[in-house]
């Protein structure tokens, strides 16, 4: 193979990213989302709130039905809580859906090493397809918190491997770098 050695696509040891084989063949690497806390706290928050909605919602209800909407206030009390009763439904099923996504498993991000490039899926964005051009702006850079793995897509700078240890980037970098042919810069 024209001077470069092959890597192998076996993941380090002790790591939680797999490699499959696709239905063309392509090998597919997928990485594990990263665990967040927050995503619990935000799923705390949703179930007050609610609470709050849903003895609203209730109150509201209760008071159309035994009719007190238009006793003392005439009409305009009446479409007040009309409104009020509708703008109730709408938010709580906005907070009921934001709970849904809150405590869904994270989807695992996936990478489909193509002969003209990869196949990216972060788990959260559309797919997105970084060419060998594109690939070229792969770098491994340092920060405080630790390592990113990066590729420009037009004027965009995309983190792929967010899920990933440092130990795993380092090994995803070095693999896409043999795989590709890439200069071993960032």
């Amino acid at each position: 193979m024209d001077g470069h050695r092959q890597m192998t696509l076996t993941p380090p040891d002790g790591s939680r990213i797999s490699v499959l084989t696709t239905d063309i063949g392509a090998p597919m690497i997928v990485i594990p989302a990263a665990a967040n806390a927050k995503r619990y706290r935000y799923a705390v928050f949703s179930m007050v709130a609610l609470v709050i909605w849903f003895v609203m919602f209730i109150l509201a209800l209760t008071d159309f039905f035994d009719g007190v909407w238009s006793a003392e206030g005439g009409q305009r009390s009446t479409v007040f809580m009309f409104g009020w009763t509708v703008w109730l439904a709408v938010g709580g099923m906005f907070v009921a859906w934001f709970l849904f996504q809150t405590l869904r498993p994270p989807v695992p991000a996936s990478l489909r090493l193509a002969r003209e490039g990869i196949d990216f899926n972060s788990g959260i964005k559309p797919r997105r397809f970084v060419d060998l051009g594109q690939l070229k702006s792969l770098r491994q850079c340092e920060f405080e918190t630790g390592t990113r793995l990066t590729v420009e897509i037009g004027n965009e700078r995309i983190e792929i491997a967010r899920g990933a240890t440092e130990v795993e980037r380092d090994w995803l970098f070095r693999l896409l770098v043999d795989r590709y042919h890439l200069k071993k810069g960032g």
